[in-house]
């Protein structure tokens, strides 16, 4: 049965077919992009996958192919590249197959037909990992995938932050890390369009440079897997050569959804990936944390790994100084921690005893900073860092002065704006509020069951905050 002519070459529909699954529906669309008989290129159904061979007659075929036809094939590549690393996808089409359509696609845009792209094209029989490698050694094929992704309107991000040098490869996680507001629509939806400016805020106003995506603050859990995924590549792509981290927080109540994050963070070059833990059915021992974390971890093998530590929500209270203990021999991507506890002596006890391991060790309860820093903490994750982020910066330069007197004037002072916000009611919907005045960038709504902030709490911490009188030389 044909389909409909307009639908022969909409991205879009190929995307839904690859979301929900419908391998028959995926296989006629890119039968119909190319408007050839299924038998001439190698497009078959099978029992249980989606057969795509690589052969000199498959790499021949439409050499000269439209533009469109190279966006539907990018299109069923690229939707399915997150599910697909790391092995075999829920839907069967295995990692060689996709990598072909891939390449494929690619030397068909660039009309390079030659037999240095059919070597490159065979070369994905090595397997995944020499596949992507040759992926990241050939930058003028990958720059050409990644200009087309830019064109596609937002269905093919995944391609464009395929490349992780953005980031600052091998550096320490330290400093202030900015755990991100999801910015929203008035009428609930993810607001992409923003995160641009976003990012240029967070470096030229608040001189933060690393952000915690899809945390807390981000309202995560709240979110969708797709929506998740939409908001860590344009963190991660609007990042690049701007921010030295982009630390993606990838746990959920299900391990195979937080797998699937973790294998779509890898593939977009993520630079860390951080998991919360399973807080309905919760761990109650060391090793059953640590189970599900390792789980996890192997989805992304080459990708540094944090625990992210929050009782307080999670009701998981195995100390992490226990938890640590060993924790490399389990998963050897393990990098720190994002300690969002007020129990200083577990986190003490986890800086003495791991300090020739060079963990990471990033503190989360904002108001607490200067403490954790006095203990050794290498930096912060938190949700003033999007506002006050300039601020802390200095009270960390006191610090390290030393000027003990400075810095503790810094950390009161945060204190003493928190400390009234709380007492209005604050949470993340009325950090979305603060953000949103301070920054003039609209956060919007938080997701229900979260209200909004009222138009009170906004007027009298607008006040407040305004009324606070910063050390001097600020």
């Amino acid at each position: 049965m044909n389909l409909p002519h307009r639908w022969h070459r909409s991205p879009c529909l190929c995307r839904s077919a690859a979301e929900y699954g419908d391998l028959m529906l995926l296989h006629k669309v890119l039968n119909c992009a190319f408007e050839k008989p299924e038998e001439e290129h190698h497009l078959a159904l099978g029992d249980e996958d989606i057969s795509c061979a690589s052969s000199p007659q498959f790499l021949e075929l439409n050499a000269d192919t439209t533009s469109e036809a190279f966006l539907i094939v990018m299109a069923a590549a690229v939707e399915l590249w997150g599910d697909v690393v790391g092995g075999a996808t829920s839907r069967n089409l295995r990692m060689r197959e996709l990598l072909d359509i891939l390449l494929w696609a690619v030397c068909v845009k660039n009309k390079t037909n030659t037999s240095e792209e059919r070597t490159a094209l065979s070369a994905t029989s090595l397997g995944k990992e020499a596949a992507l490698k040759l992926l990241q050694e050939e930058p003028r094929r990958w720059k050409i995938a990644k200009r087309w992704a830019l064109k596609s309107e937002g269905v093919f991000t995944t391609l464009v932050v395929g490349d992780s040098s953005s980031m600052t490869p091998g550096k320490k996680l330290q400093g202030l890390v900015a755990a991100t507001i999801t910015p929203m629509t008035p009428d609930g939806q993810i607001n992409l369009l923003v995160i641009r400016q976003y990012v240029d805020y967070l470096v030229s106003k608040q001189n933060v440079k690393s952000v915690f995506v899809n945390g807390t603050t981000g309202e995560g859990l709240s979110l969708s897997i797709q929506e998740r995924k939409r908001l860590a590549e344009e963190w991660v792509c609007q990042g690049k050569d701007k921010l030295d981290h982009v630390i993606i927080q990838v746990g959920a109540l299900s391990l195979p959804e937080s797998q699937e994050l973790a294998r779509h963070a890898a593939a977009i070059g993520a630079s860390g990936i951080a998991v919360i833990a399973p807080f309905f059915f919760k761990p109650t021992n060391k090793d059953e944390l640590i189970a599900f974390l390792e789980k996890v971890a192997s989805e992304a093998p080459a990708v540094p790994f944090y625990y992210y530590h929050i009782p307080p929500l999670t009701g998981v209270k195995i100390r992490v100084e226990e938890l640590l203990d060993g924790i490399k021999e389990r998963i050897p991507t393990f990098q720190g921690v994002k300690f969002s506890s007020t129990d200083l002596l577990d986190l003490a006890q986890c800086i003495n005893k791991n300090e020739r391991e060079q963990f990471a060790f990033l503190y989360g309860v904002d108001e607490q900073l200067l403490s954790a820093l006095a203990i050794g903490a290498d930096g912060a994750v938190g949700s003033t860092y999007n506002y006050l982020g300039g601020k802390t910066n200095l009270m960390l330069q006191a610090f390290a002065k030393p000027d003990l007197a400075l810095a503790r004037k810094y950390q009161f002072l945060t204190g003493e704006f928190l400390s009234f916000a709380i007492k209005l009611g604050f949470g993340v919907a009325q950090t979305k509020a603060v953000m949103t005045f301070v920054s003039g960038i609209p956060m919007g709504p938080p997701r229900l069951p979260l209200i909004a902030a009222s138009e009170e709490f906004i007027v009298k911490a607008k006040a407040k905050l305004d009324s606070i009188v910063w050390p001097k030389g600020d």
